[in-house]
């Protein structure tokens, strides 16, 4: 097959799956909505980790999660206000070794035996899981001390269900909080692979081939394998929005009333459609990769105290990945130029 022949299978069988999106479409209901006169503060939470040294499979992991809350003030230069900020980052030691693993939280263990079972690469998996822990811990002390604002946390809300009680406890406890302190809480997902709608392409996919114009949203079916907290959506809240996003409302107010407000949020120039906060939440969080560097330089002054060579040093030396630095690779990779 030469690339004649496999772009004119892309054509055909991506015009049929088009057709068969469309059908799909005609059965999807559609609903129209408009900007609230109102506004409220808005709560962005998201977190990220990097991994910094391996020591004979023992590897230490940065985790730094944020929370930042804005107040969207019409008229403005950029219509945004940064109020307050909460930043968490620590350190974690990640292994599979039997012994170190033993030692470890009931959390850590449960973590582990689910990466294990199924085949996941586990270093990656369990900083992953521990990230999502600390923005659940942070969004249920941003849930205690604020009050009629909405606290968006970057992803779906869901939970794993091999650490139900762990992470379940602490989603319910925020959704109850929420409540109580009269907070909308939503999960915004930056994408979504699900296949709701009974098409070959992600929900994402089928929902761009919408015609209809203006701010949108549909409620999505959707069953998945994780705990599900709420109802999920995905919304277009600007009119030159370049995608959906899913949206999950775990406090299940009506969704003309929430996206009509989050749609104020949404309305930044730089990336219209997404929710500028969770855009300045982001920033914040990977910050912990492209501090890489200093982390590696606390480790080269701390090593010695605790009988760790240079040479030991130099050689553990990770990626953010978490894959070993070799030298050796490097230098190939010089002379190959």
């Amino acid at each position: 097959m030469n690339f004649v022949d496999a772009l004119e299978d892309i054509k055909k069988y991506g015009h049929l799956a088009h057709e068969k999106d469309q059908t799909i479409l005609k059965d999807v209901a559609i609903e129209q909505f408009k900007l609230a006169e109102e506004t409220m503060d808005l709560v962005a939470i998201d977190g990220s980790h990097s991994f910094v040294f391996d020591l004979s499979g023992i590897k230490l992991a940065v985790i730094r999660v944020c929370a930042l809350a804005y107040e969207f003030v019409v008229g403005t230069k950029t219509g945004f206000k940064l109020k307050n900020s909460s930043l968490v980052e620590r350190p974690i030691v990640i292994s599979s070794h039997e012994e170190f693993v033993g030692e470890q939280s009931e959390l850590y263990q449960k973590v582990f035996e689910h990466a294990r079972r199924s085949q996941l690469n586990t270093h990656s998996y369990i900083a992953n899981e521990f990230r999502r822990f600390e923005e659940y811990k942070l969004l249920n002390q941003v849930s205690c001390n604020t009050s009629g604002s909405i606290l968006a946390l970057d992803g779906a809300l869901t939970t794993p269900p091999p650490f139900l009680s762990e992470f379940a406890g602490m989603m319910e406890d925020a959704i109850k909080r929420c409540k109580e302190n009269e907070n909308i809480l939503l999960g915004v997902s930056k994408d979504s692979e699900t296949h709701a709608f009974g098409s070959a392409s992600t929900d994402e996919e089928v929902l761009l081939k919408v015609r209809k114009q203006g701010l949108l949203y549909v409620k999505v079916p959707l069953e998945g394998t994780y705990p599900q907290y709420g109802d999920v959506y995905f919304a277009k809240l600007h009119p030159r929005a370049m995608k959906w996003f899913r949206v999950d409302i775990g406090t299940r107010e009506h969704p003309d009333h929430v996206f009509s407000i989050l749609a104020h949020h949404a309305r930044s120039e730089l990336c219209p459609g997404y929710i500028y906060p969770l855009l300045e939440a982001h920033r914040l969080a990977v910050m912990v990769r492209r501090l890489h560097d200093i982390y590696e330089k606390m480790i080269i002054e701390l090593a010695p105290k605790y009988d760790i060579s240079l040479e030991e040093i130099l050689r553990g030396r990770t990626n953010i990945d978490g894959s070993r630095m070799s030298m050796f690779h490097e230098f190939l990779d010089r002379v190959s130029r």
